[in-house]
């Protein structure tokens, strides 16, 4: 700007009192026109000798409308603080900040710079105008996007901080922490929110943390930490989150779940409870799908039909006897059709013995049989005591 500035001023020697600028050659003109600032020329009695292009796209008159009108007429408020008529001491240019201009239907930072005669008299004054619109409108957005962040930072059910990484990310400065974090540590904000992670020795999750986040520092890349425990003040299973920001900060985010792992922690216990019932019944126990596909069976079944889990899910039920089609009356065949419990007494050759056979439907969400539980119960021993 300042060697545009030089620039005009070579070429503007002289501003008359009544009328526009005398020298307008075309390189004068060429000159204020091709600049992207707003730009106006005045006497030293502030009145306008020239706008430029840029200048009069903002206003809603030609340019001979403004001529000769002193530059404080073009606005509601003053825009010139000169601070008397004294001249000697007015400064070459002079900085006025950023100023709203509804005239101009914007924002612009606004500069004055004095234009010489030869001799060094002052003549005139330049005034450039910087439009500066979008710029405020993206700050605006940016405050906006920002306090909506810190709400959503403070009121997040998520816990979060935020470090700040200080000598080259050997350390890290914690800079916020949101509320969930203080739930969740059981420690307050204040506690905690300055202090570099090498100082804190009552946080064990994030001494944990510092290689960490030395890496996502070093790489930028966001990382998923698997679900660990952690011995924090109340202590529990953590799964955390990490990435960098654009401004160099490391965000955390993080969940307690330790009721998660509790409840599948009590599921497998479960689980392996019933599995040892399952395996533990001296009957032959089995699943099997509405297509008599065999899809579990217990360790007396296996030893029985002698075929391992992995044997059995590969046959018919049928097939674990030997045979090739289904068996007559078979017990499946009416539970399915019942859909209800089916029970019957009969002697399984291929078995040699009396079995208790029992059939237990498993209804779908449509109400048709989607699986039958089978038991088949050893009676042999039993018939024959009877029979005797």
């Amino acid at each position: 700007m300042n060697s545009e500035l030089e620039t005009l001023k070579k070429l503007t020697e002289t501003l008359t009192s009544d009328n526009h600028l005398t020298d307008q050659t075309i390189a004068w003109e060429y000159a204020f026109n091709s600049v992207t600032d707003l730009v106006c020329i005045t006497n030293t009695s502030y009145q306008i000798k020239f706008l430029n292009t840029k200048f009069l796209e903002k206003l809603p008159a030609y340019r001979d409308f403004y001529i000769n009108k002193t530059i404080n007429e073009l606005f509601d408020k003053d825009v010139e603080v000169i601070g008397g008529n004294n001249f000697s001491n007015i400064e070459d240019a002079v900085h006025y900040g950023e100023i709203f201009l509804p005239e101009l239907g914007g924002w612009f930072i606004k500069h004055r710079y004095v234009i010489r005669n030869s001799i060094d008299d002052i003549i005139g004054f330049t005034y450039m105008f910087s439009d500066i619109t979008d710029k405020k409108k993206a700050e605006a957005r940016w405050r906006n996007s920002e306090a909506r962040f810190i709400d959503l930072f403070k009121y997040m059910t998520v816990a979060a901080v935020v470090f700040l990484p200080i000598d080259g990310g050997k350390d890290f400065k914690i800079i916020d922490f949101n509320k969930a974090a203080e739930n969740l540590e059981g420690i307050n904000r204040s506690d905690v929110v300055g202090k570099k992670l090498s100082s804190l020795s009552c946080v064990d999750s994030y001494k944990k943390l510092h290689y960490k986040l030395q890496r996502v520092f070093k790489t930028g890349v966001a990382e998923r930490i698997p679900t660990e425990y952690y011995e924090d003040n109340f202590g529990g299973w953590r799964e955390i989150f990490l990435m960098k920001l654009p401004s160099g900060e490391i965000v955390s985010l993080y969940t307690d779940e330790s009721f998660k792992i509790k409840a599948q922690m009590e599921l497998k216990h479960n689980e392996e409870l019933l599995e040892g019932i399952f395996n533990g019944i001296p009957d032959i126990i089995g699943l099997q799908d509405s297509n008599h596909n065999a899809l579990r069976y217990n360790d007396t079944a296996h030893k029985i039909f002698n075929v391992t889990s992995e044997e059995i899910k590969t046959k018919k039920c049928y097939e674990l006897l030997g045979r090739d089609s289904l068996c007559e009356n078979c017990n499946t065949e009416k539970c399915k059709q019942s859909k209800k419990p089916e029970k019957q007494i009969k002697y399984i050759e291929e078995l040699n013995g009396w079995y208790d056979c029992r059939s237990y439907p498993i209804l779908g969400d449509t109400g048709e049989v989607e699986y039958v539980v089978e038991h088949l119960r050893d009676i042999t021993e039993l018939t024959i005591a009877q029979e005797n």
